[in-house]
């Protein structure tokens, strides 16, 4: 619910004008996310032709920059909501090559985390779960409507741990879903091993509330069936905003205005001088084996398809996929993407401690991607300013996160008062963070103890 300040709903303070006034209008390529590698995910879908001309009107009644499941949902709902209303939707990327086709393709839906051994859910987490529950109603209904092919499939998950201390988070998550009575069951170690084809790990439970699903294919999709009264545009990254409405959003071959703005580029939003000091930038690795032949799989486990969250904030996530591939994702960056041998080598030795007696540890595609996270793991979720507003900061829940608020912003906007918007935006409340080099000091020296402390985690 911040900016510089807090989010309300009259006339900016003095500092969001300044900042909403200030823009250069000198092409900057750092507004937007450039990743060294293709994303995986997407190299292996069909080539799309991006959409990256369009008959522009010089002035719409709302435009959203950033068509990741943010600005997606966004733009639907007010699409939905409101049929002859003007959208433009503006993508710095390629659908599918942005960050919401490089994650691991979890839909979460019970945003529930081990980050304390003893934290029983409060009334504020039973009150999420409800809100996410109805996003995610929402998406499944739309991705059947729509009939977007992503091997969209409602498996659950695994939470494992592979040390004495992550077993005790572990046990911990099994507490609090339990208590928020959604059912978990523990998997035997022995079992367990054999559903996964590993013996790395201590201690297992499943649980459902997620949906395994090709990212990119997903993103691709949502995007390709917007509704009439949508204009996408990609490969158009935003230079500046200026203005306190109409704004002025500035292009890299012209200019167009509009009434309403909608700041969904989730931690790019600094990079336009919005959420300066309430948002940051982290990126992590992916890296993704060929098709696997039979006796390859065989070494992956029973289980067709499976997916394990980490015991730790610095562990790794596993993801065997439906299409004959596996994927291991870890490591942490700062604000920028990075790429070599470090990267690739590091996955390959994760995934060598893990699978020991393969063939053969070797990727086809390795990536980066970026989370947007705030420091207390809170959203910034509402109006910054008169005819201005934002959701932005999934902490590592892009998916789920991303499409539920991104419709309940839309809904804000168009002056509908529920419940669900209500509790989103008293709930959400990112706290101050200290700009550069401090930031990236403090970021940087947490990344390197929690990888330290994630110990065989990682």
């Amino acid at each position: 619910m911040f900016a510089e300040g807090p989010v309300r709903s009259g006339r900016a303070g003095a500092n969001s004008s300044t900042e909403m006034t200030e823009r250069s209008v000198m092409p900057r390529p750092s507004t937007y996310p450039v990743f060294e590698r293709p994303s995986g995910w997407n190299a292996l879908l069909p080539p799309r032709a991006p959409k990256t001309t369009a008959a522009l009107e010089a002035v719409y009644e709302y435009v959203v920059i950033g068509a990741g499941y943010t600005g997606l949902a966004v733009a639907r709902r007010l699409a939905e909501l409101n049929s002859s209303a003007t959208i433009l939707l503006l993508e710095a990327t390629e659908i599918g090559e942005g960050t919401s086709g490089r994650n691991s393709g979890f839909v979460l839906t019970a945003p529930l985390t081990a980050a304390a051994k003893d934290a029983e859910p409060t009334e504020k987490a039973t009150r999420q779960l409800e809100i996410f529950d109805a996003g995610f109603e929402w998406l499944s209904r739309t991705v059947r409507d729509a009939s977007i092919r992503c091997d969209w499939n409602e498996a659950g998950k695994y939470h494992a741990a592979a040390t004495d201390e992550g077993v005790s988070n572990i046990r911990a998550l099994a507490r609090q879903y339990q208590v928020c009575g959604l059912r978990c069951d523990e998997i035997p170690q022995a079992e367990f091993a054999r559903r996964i084809g590993s013996s790395y790990y201590k201690y297992a439970f499943h649980t459902g509330h997620n949906v395994f699903v090709q990212p990119a294919a997903l993103v691709r999709g949502l995007a390709d069936s917007l509704p009439a009264n949508v204009t996408l545009l990609e490969q158009a990254p935003v230079l500046s905003v200026s203005g306190r409405g109409p704004f002025t959003v500035e292009l890299s071959s012209r200019q167009v205005r509009a009434h309403k703005m909608v700041i969904a580029n989730n931690g790019f939003a600094k990079r336009l001088g919005f959420l300066r000091n309430r948002i940051f930038n982290i990126y992590t690795y992916a890296g993704m084996t060929p098709e696997l032949d039979d006796d390859e799989l065989a070494g992956h486990g029973t289980d067709t398809e499976w997916g394990i969250l980490p015991a730790a904030r610095a562990g790794t996530t596993l993801r065997r996929t439906s299409g004959r591939r596996f994927l291991v994702r870890s490591l942490q960056s700062y604000e920028a993407d990075r790429s070599g041998r470090q990267v690739d080598g590091t996955l390959e030795e994760i995934y060598r401690q893990r699978y020991p007696g393969l063939r053969s540890h070797r990727f086809e595609y390795v990536w980066g991607g970026a989370l947007g996270l705030t420091m207390n793991a809170e959203t910034c979720f509402g109006e910054i300013a008169d005819n201005l507003y934002v959701s932005a900061g999934c902490n590592g829940v892009g998916i789920m996160k991303g499409t539920v608020y991104g419709k309940l912003l839309a809904e804000q906007i168009m002056g509908l008062d529920s419940n669900d918007v209500r509790d989103v935006r008293r709930m959400n409340a990112p706290t101050w963070i200290p700009p550069d080099p401090v930031l990236r000091w403090g970021v940087t020296m947490a990344m390197n103890k929690r990888t330290r402390q994630a110990g065989a985690e990682r």
